[in-house]
């Protein structure tokens, strides 16, 4: 995904400089804010509640938008059904390339890209699979497994390269800072310690869409509903700045660049925390503007009942 790849490193540009005119983080009046990446939903008509069985065509139609701040595309998976029963139906559908929601320099809102998935499979007669009753009533379940990227910042920290000298300053350290991003992994500076030299971040990433989180090589796995105990919670830890300074380097609770959340038992992941240092660039107190950037796969999932009525 070039355009991804010069996407985000024009908004950690950006980020430095402590502007940003068309979203990715900020917590300005033209950044954007959101707890979702792609979301799916059921074509209302299709499929309708109620199929006939006897060789009757069964069509879904899965619709794929873009709600957040990345560019990427989503692998939509059909299950919940018995497939003696339904048959023919597509193992999986992948979506095309998916614009971010984007704000104009006016801050007009712009959605994202959306595309428009058609599955279609034949229902097999009730009998023919010795079914016991005339119908057969299953929670027809869609879910989207995706790449996604959290580019968080905020418009203003204060960094003070020496927090107990007896001097003016133009600003005041927060003892922690919400970060602002479009997508589904959060991320906050939950506190912030400075000393003389060097300051100690300590970051806490957590979900807010309601997903499963799992590990960018594991996609295949999600597609093909085997995801493994070792795949899920993993995050990478692309960037982490504050102004010009990259401090990747030096973050800490992170194995070979990756967080690894843990998740109750339903997978949803729980909040962890990294820490980052800094030594700041100049003499006195100033304002600038931190951004991480994290990357992960995520997986939703959507249900609908449906009945097949024999004929």
């Amino acid at each position: 995904m070039k355009k991804s790849v010069l996407m985000i490193l024009l908004l950690a540009f950006l980020a430095g400089c402590g502007y940003f005119p068309s979203g990715g983080g900020g917590g300005g009046s033209g950044s954007l804010s959101s707890t979702q990446g792609l979301v799916i939903s059921f074509d209302p008509s299709s499929p309708p509640s109620q199929v006939h069985d006897n060789d009757q065509t069964f069509d879904v139609g899965v619709i794929v938008e873009n709600r957040g701040s990345y560019e990427t595309t989503g692998t939509v998976t059909l299950r919940g059904f018995d497939p003696r029963i339904i048959t023919g139906v597509a193992r999986f559908k992948t979506t095309g390339l998916l614009d971010p929601v984007t704000v104009t320099p006016s801050l007009s809102r712009v959605e994202g890209g959306s595309d428009y998935l058609a599955f279609s499979g034949t229902t097999r007669p009730l009998s023919s699979v010795g079914l016991p009753t005339d119908k057969y009533e299953f929670p027809l379940q869609a879910t989207v497994c995706y790449v996604y990227d959290t580019i968080a910042s905020a418009e203003q920290l204060c960094v003070d390269p020496d927090p107990r000298a007896v001097t003016s300053r133009s600003c005041v350290v927060p003892s922690s800072l919400p970060l602002t991003s479009a997508a589904p992994v959060k991320v906050n500076i939950r506190d912030i310690a400075p000393t003389k030299g060097e300051t100690t971040y300590v970051f806490e990433v957590s979900d807010g869409g309601g997903g499963i989180v799992f590990a960018t090589d594991a996609m295949n796995s999600c597609a093909n509903n085997n995801l493994q105990r070792q795949d899920i919670g993993k995050v990478k830890v692309l960037r982490v700045s504050i102004g010009a300074d990259d401090i990747t380097g030096s973050c800490t609770g992170l194995s070979g660049g990756y967080l690894a959340m843990s998740f109750d038992q339903q997978w949803r992941p729980q909040p962890k925390i990294f820490r980052c240092t800094h030594t700041p660039a100049s003499d006195g107190a100033y304002s600038t503007s931190p951004t991480v950037i994290l990357e992960y796969g995520y997986m939703q999932s959507i249900t609908k009942q449906v009945q097949i009525v024999a004929t």
